[in-house]
């Protein structure tokens, strides 16, 4: 498949799931300029608060690039690379909805995040650090005290980002992308594999998440309450996006792709060929030739007028076929795609 074939199936499944991605990219966007240019809303506190007396820490063991790159960006190239090399059928397929439920995952986890930092504006560990108070004359008897007294020695920024605590966003990405990674390896090499070892090893991923989670404590960015709710929001987050998105398009794809035999009383199976190989569809008895022809551009991430269709030897169009057309036990579809020069 050439590039310009990928990215046009690609621009097209994305057309037919138009309101999945604005989903997505309003999450992300929203995620992205709240972190960057939200603020918090400020609480008053106490100088002699020693769950916020530790020391400011500016080399983090994972810097915000880093965590980007090692939970996001190692988690699609690792299940890019395995689903064009693996020698399983369908990449494209399996791609679409790896792209797409990984990003809705982060897409919810980071929304959520960012929202709940910016509502429930909890002090980090190191704010005292951040605020680096100056006190007046007379507010040696005051108890408790506003931002107004930071003269923010590391900048205004990192001052406001001192009242986003909780939740941990570091915890929710590295729990969110190291947990989807290892759900991808066991769903697709493992969930049948006889060996439990095998299916063990396709969750060392959350051994990387774990390592970014305790480095938030140790580093003094947030408490174990942060990294808790953070861990619990990315794993929340990684579970709808496999049921509802991933898992949801695989029993979709499941249901048309089935063996002669798997035909039941209230369901029928029905034949497709391209002229290399054939497709046996499970739909009910009540289907008609419309639907079927619907369906399976949409599992080819073909455009109708991409395909020509052949049903008893005479060539059907899926918008002028009508719906009264019921289908029978054992009839062949052909398929074919349209090309200059004929079809192939």
């Amino acid at each position: 498949m050439s590039m310009d074939e990928f990215y046009n199936r690609f621009k097209m499944k994305a057309r037919d799931n138009v309101l999945l991605w604005a989903v997505i990219v309003v999450m992300i966007l929203f995620a992205g300029i709240t972190e960057r240019f939200g603020i918090a809303s400020t609480r008053p506190f106490s100088l002699n608060e020693i769950p916020i007396s530790y020391p400011y820490i500016a080399n983090e063991k994972y810097s915000d690039k880093l965590l980007l790159f090692v939970c996001f960006l190692v988690p699609l190239a690792v299940t890019t690379a395995l689903i064009f090399s693996d020698g399983k059928s369908r990449e494209f397929q399996r791609f679409y909805k790896t792209i797409s439920s990984f990003t809705f995952a982060m897409g919810l986890a980071v929304f959520i995040t960012t929202f709940l930092k910016i509502r429930l504006a909890k002090l980090r560990p190191d704010f005292l650090a951040r605020c680096g108070a100056k006190l007046k004359k007379g507010d040696l008897e005051t108890v408790m005290f506003t931002v107004d007294i930071c003269t923010a020695p590391y900048g205004e920024f990192v001052l406001n980002d001192g009242f986003k605590s909780c939740p941990s966003g570091h915890s929710t990405v590295s729990m969110c992308g190291m947990l989807f990674l290892s759900l991808w390896l066991y769903y697709t090499y493992a969930r049948e594999h006889t060996n439990g070892i095998v299916k063990i090893l396709c969750f060392t991923p959350l051994l990387v998440a774990l390592d970014v989670v305790t480095s938030r404590i140790y580093d003094f960015k947030h408490d174990y309450y942060d990294v808790t709710l953070g861990s619990v929001i990315g794993i929340a987050a990684t579970l709808v996006a496999v049921q509802f998105v991933h898992l949801e398009e695989l029993k979709e794809e499941q249901e048309l792709i089935l063996p002669p035999e798997a035909a039941d009383s209230t369901h029928i199976n029905l034949k497709v060929t391209d002229g290399s190989s054939e497709v046996f569809f499970k739909i009910k008895k009540v289907t008609q030739l419309k639907r079927l022809m619907e369906a399976f551009c949409k599992r080819q991430g073909r455009q109708p007028n991409s395909l020509r269709f052949l049903y008893e030897g005479q060539r059907v169009e899926p918008e002028d076929t009508p719906e009264s057309l019921e289908m029978e036990e054992g009839d062949v579809i052909e398929a074919h795609r349209e090309q200059v020069g004929g079809s192939i």
